[in-house]
């Protein structure tokens, strides 16, 4: 008996539909710029921490990520939900073109790459999609 009544409730929770939260783009922007020869310390020291401080002063900012490795930094921006992708982007570049006078010179032109992910929950599913 206790069987049929745990079944029964995985599929009534499976089935059953999710109101109240609503559809979230997470929008991201990734800054990556290579600086070949450098160690991680000096990457880290000499171009991320001054693409990090640039891009800070970007407004809807949730959390900033930097990784330094050999020769190459990179910087994932996460943005606040209902940041418009486009928008963010451009403050971006704005913040790495501002930045680039103080990043030493043989470092490559900093990239930045947009992406954005769709967090959904929809009536009678509970699994998130990305799109």
């Amino acid at each position: 008996m206790s069987l049929v009544i745990v079944i029964l409730g995985i599929a009534g929770l499976t089935r059953m539909p999710v109101r109240e939260l609503p559809n979230v783009d997470t929008v991201q922007v990734t800054v990556s710029v290579t600086y070949t020869g450098a160690s991680p310390e000096v990457v880290d020291s000499e171009v991320t921490t001054v693409m990090e401080g640039a891009i800070a002063t970007v407004p809807g900012i949730e959390r900033i990520s930097s990784e330094a490795e050999l020769g190459s930094s990179r910087t994932v921006v996460t943005f606040r939900a209902g940041r418009d992708i486009d928008d963010a982007a451009a403050d971006i570049r704005a913040a790495m073109q501002a930045a680039v006078p103080t990043c030493p010179r043989r470092r490559t032109r900093p990239r930045s790459r947009r992406t954005t992910a769709r967090a959904t929950r929809s009536s009678g599913s509970r699994s998130p999609a990305t799109g």
